[in-house]
């Protein structure tokens, strides 16, 4: 649900605001293109802090009603991790759309590279050539030091907040020196 929903949002910031040629209306306001990235960006945190809230209540009071004995405070460890993965891939998301402009193929290789991670991760519990690299895939943080269990590892979790701070400082020139077609 994050990843989608991080994807379609960082996709549709700016690449989706220049298909749909709302775009020119937005830059003609005596308004900087740094500013627009970063409210944009601003909007895609609040709007995935606003669903993981909704989420975590909605897992709250569902074990609360079916007697899971599962801490509320990991169970909301976890879905800051879940948020924070789906904004590495939404920030990926918005940078490729500063740079292309082109949503289909923001969505295309945003989706591509989760699958292509997930896998990685995956693939690197079990096959001996792959392990080393594990380490590369978002999801290798967010999953390998089990959340639920153990609560959040803070070295797995600055590694992606690293990875969106990254995605999203790359975001502001690669939007302000874009040539938008208008």
């Amino acid at each position: 649900l994050f990843l989608v929903f991080g994807i379609g949002f960082g996709t549709g910031a700016i690449a989706g605001e220049e298909e749909k040629g709302t775009l020119d209306f937005l830059l003609a306001n005596p308004v900087p293109r740094w500013r627009v990235v970063v409210e944009k960006f601003g909007v895609m945190v609040v709007s995935m802090t606003l669903l993981a809230f909704v989420f975590w209540a909605s897992l709250a009071i569902s074990i609360k009603a079916i007697d899971v004995d599962l801490s509320l405070l990991k169970m909301a460890e976890a879905t800051l991790g879940t948020m924070v993965l789906g904004l590495v891939f939404g920030t990926f998301s918005l940078w490729l759309g500063c740079l292309k402009g082109s949503r289909g193929l923001c969505f295309g290789i945003s989706g591509g590279l989760a699958v292509l991670t997930y896998l990685l991760n995956a693939l690197g519990s079990i096959v001996e050539g792959l392990k080393d690299y594990r380490f590369l895939s978002p999801f290798y943080h967010f999953l390998e030091p089990n959340i639920l269990k153990n609560g959040i590892d803070w070295v797995h979790m600055l590694v992606l907040v690293g990875l969106v701070v990254i995605f999203f400082l790359a975001s502001i020139p690669s939007f302000t020196k874009w040539d938008v077609g208008v």
